[in-house]
């Protein structure tokens, strides 16, 4: 249980201070509010379909901690390198790359969660 509640508490944590900071690291790389704008929309339209299709490759392979483990490195790296390389034409895709980790992360963690025996409840609120 001590595993799960801290990977929620680390995964919320680093989501919550990466999307806040996204908005403020565009507009240091000269993106104008208009295009930061689409880009986090994109975000938007990718969880819609990257979720229930992570959730089908899950359930066919049954590899869901191997696909956890894949998305948060996904995930680190892509901010990594964001972060060292702040160049316009990579915002977009970088963005899309960290969207298509953080909106797969989720079903699936809540997933292992809920198989686990453990009152979903008690876990998931180190999330929040």
């Amino acid at each position: 249980m001590f595993k799960l509640s801290s990977l929620y508490f680390l995964f919320y944590f680093c989501l919550g201070s990466s999307l806040l900071y996204f908005s403020n690291f565009f507009n240091s790389i000269g993106i104008t509010g208009k295009m930061s704008g689409i880009i986090f929309s994109v975000g938007s339209m990718v969880a819609m379909i990257w979720q229930p299709l992570v959730g089908y490759i899950s359930d066919k392979t049954k590899k869901t901690k191997e696909i956890l483990i894949l998305l948060m490195v996904g995930m680190a790296l892509v901010l990594l390198f964001m972060g060292l390389r702040p160049v316009p034409s990579l915002a977009l895709p970088g963005f899309l790359i960290y969207s298509l980790t953080i909106w797969g992360f989720m079903p699936l963690i809540d997933s292992v969660t809920v198989n686990t025996g453990f009152s979903f409840g008690k876990i998931r609120l180190w999330g929040s």
